[in-house]
């Protein structure tokens, strides 16, 4: 009876070892099931690391165009208003031609006022027999 006391035990020893070996394996197999999935864990972490870099470089490429824009809005302000200082400026020196062409207008119509007058005046002169007699004398 004793040997099949132990006939039973070691069967039932054997058993417990294989489903010892059973859940030895079956930790080794959800071992290496966590470490697979701690190597995609790490590379999704390292895909969404360079994600967010790759979105600073874009903020800060954005940030730059945008002072960048800044800068040349202020350069343009700065162009018109200096353009708008140089036609005002050349609105007064054009008014000024303006002027200076009334006065040679003005000029020119008494010089032909006094040409006309002096061409009469000969005119008259050489009418006059007295003074064709003192030309005549004077040479």
């Amino acid at each position: 009876a004793l040997e099949a006391d132990a006939s039973v035990l070691a069967g039932e020893l054997k058993a417990k070892k294989e489903a010892l070996l059973a859940e030895v394996a079956r930790a080794q197999a959800l071992e290496a099931d966590a470490s697979a999935l701690g190597g995609e864990l790490k590379a999704k972490e390292q895909a969404l690391h360079a994600e967010v870099a790759r979105a600073q470089a874009f903020e800060a490429e954005v940030t730059a165009l945008q002072q960048a824009g800044a800068a040349k809005e202020k350069a343009l302000a700065a162009n018109l208003k200096a353009a708008a200082a140089k036609a005002t400026e050349c609105e007064a020196e054009l008014t000024k031609a303006k002027a200076w062409h009334a006065e040679l207008e003005v000029e020119r119509a008494e010089k032909k006022a006094l040409v006309q007058a002096l061409a009469q005046a000969k005119a008259e002169l050489d009418k006059n027999p007295g003074i064709k007699w003192l030309a005549s004398i004077c040479g």
